[in-house]
C-alpha cells in the first residue's frame, strides 16, 4: 500500500513540477529558502520532509549533500542535515537531496551566506488569537508567534491548561513560515477557559541561538 501511495505522490509531483511548483512532493519546505542571500554563516539546514517518506523508511536511504559553488564538499552532522561547522562568508552553496533510485528525482536548492554569524536569539512577539479573545475553538490552533524561524516546535517550553488547571494532551507544529508554533489541545469536553503559556528561552532559531524574553501567557474564553 505504501508503494502505491508513493507512486501516486510521484505522479502528483510531476504535475506540480510542470505547473512550476517547488519544492518536490517529498519536501514540503526547507530553510534556507531557494535563492536566499545574506544567510548567517552558522545556519542550520532545516527540511520538512513528507511523512510518507519517513514512515516508509526512505529517509535513511536518502543522500544529503552540501557543496560550495567550487565543488568543495561541506561535512554534515550525523544526525540531521546541518553543517558540522560554520560556513564560509559570502559564499554560494548548493544543498542536494537524492532519494533512493526509482523513488523520485533529486532536488537541489542554492543559497548565499552573508558576512557573519547570527548571534541574536528569537523573541516571542505574541499570540494568535490575541490574549483575551472570546468564543475561540477548543482545538485551536493557538499560535505563538516569534520574530525568527525556529528549528522545532518541540522545545518543551509550552503548556496549556483549562480554567481548573487541567492540562490536556497537546500537539504542536511549526507554521508554514517556521516563525510560529501552532498549539492544538485535545479536549474530551468543552472547557470554559484556556491559558496558553510559552517560555521563549526554551526555543531555538535556525542558527542555534536560544530564545530571549520573559514567559508569556494568553487567556481565552470559549463562550
Amino acid at each position: 500500500m505504501s508503494e502505491i501511495i508513493l507512486r501516486l505522490l510521484m505522479l502528483a509531483g510531476i504535475v506540480l513540477s510542470l505547473s512550476g511548483e517547488t519544492p518536490p512532493w517529498y519536501l514540503h519546505s526547507h530553510y534556507p529558502d531557494a535563492g536566499a542571500s545574506d544567510v548567517p554563516t552558522n545556519t542550520s539546514i532545516l527540511l520538512d520532509e513528507d511523512g510518507v517518506v519517513a514512515a516508509g523508511g526512505y529517509t535513511a536511504q536518502t543522500v544529503y549533500s552540501l557543496k560550495s559553488a567550487d565543488g568543495t564538499v561541506v561535512p554534515l552532522k550525523d544526525r540531521g542535515y546541518s553543517p558540522v561547522g560554520p560556513l564560509a562568508p559570502n559564499t554560494h552553496y548548493i544543498f542536494t537531496i537524492t532519494p533512493p533510485s526509482g523513488l523520485a528525482k533529486p532536488y537541489s536548492f542554492e543559497f548565499t551566506t552573508g558576512t557573519r554569524p547570527d548571534t541574536t536569539g528569537p523573541v516571542l512577539l505574541g499570540f494568535e488569537p490575541p490574549s483575551g479573545s472570546s468564543g475561540v475553538g477548543i482545538a485551536g490552533p493557538f499560535i505563538a508567534r516569534f520574530d525568527k524561524r525556529l528549528t522545532s516546535p518541540n522545545f518543551g517550553g509550552i503548556s496549556l491548561k483549562d480554567a481548573n488547571g487541567f492540562a490536556p494532551t497537546t500537539g504542536v507544529t511549526l507554521t508554514a513560515d517556521g516563525k510560529g508554533v501552532a498549539i492544538m489541545p485535545q479536549f474530551s469536553y468543552w472547557p470554559a477557559g484556556l491559558q496558553v503559556t510559552v517560555d521563549p528561552t526554551r526555543a531555538q532559531d535556525a542558527a542555534g541561538n536560544p530564545g530571549r524574553g520573559v514567559v508569556q501567557s494568553a487567556h481565552y474564553t470559549t463562550f
